[in-house]
């Protein structure tokens, strides 16, 4: 980028994986359905991780019904800063949340590729997916090492080797 002048920079690149899985498909569409669909998309995402988590918690530590509304709350309130600026903090949310309950669930290699997914996107997903690397179960440790190398190598194939390396 060193060619760029400052004003030209962009300094809010995503993954070059997720720029073609969802974001080439979203770029078909005009801008207004777009932006629709993806702010669906981060909603689906933040609902589906949220209620995995949350049913994978034991009855012992389950939320308590006040508890359980400021979660679904917090995650609304997300969601519409979300919409707003179109961010993909839903997406990651709900990735990290699926991957941890999954990981409880003892289904190591869609945690792995859950996390994976998210820590290839933004860097900050990666602490779970750390954190979880410390139980040592080989599957989850397979599972997230390898979707990691895919989610990185992949863009290769479509945009060749050494545009991946400099987008990364």
């Amino acid at each position: 980028y060193s060619h760029l002048k400052p004003a030209e920079q962009n300094y809010y690149k995503l993954s070059p994986f997720f720029t073609l899985i969802p974001m080439w498909f979203l770029a078909r569409l005009p801008e207004a359905p777009a932006g629709a669909v993806f702010n669906v998309l981060n909603a689906l995402c933040v609902a589906a991780g949220l209620a995995a988590f949350l049913g994978a918690l034991r009855p012992g530590r389950a939320l308590g019904t006040g508890l359980t509304a400021l979660c679904v709350f917090l995650a609304l309130f997300d969601l519409n800063i979300n919409g707003l600026y179109g961010q993909v903090t839903g997406i990651l949310a709900g990735c990290m949340l699926a991957g941890i309950a999954a990981y409880a669930a003892g289904r190591y290699a869609l945690a792995g590729v859950l996390l994976a997914y998210a820590a290839n996107v933004k860097l900050f997903p990666f602490v779970p997916a750390l954190l979880l690397c410390t139980g040592l179960r080989p599957r989850y440790l397979y599972s997230l090492l390898s979707a990691l190398a895919f989610f990185y190598l992949a863009p290769a194939l479509v945009i060749g080797w050494h545009a991946n390396l400099e987008f990364h």
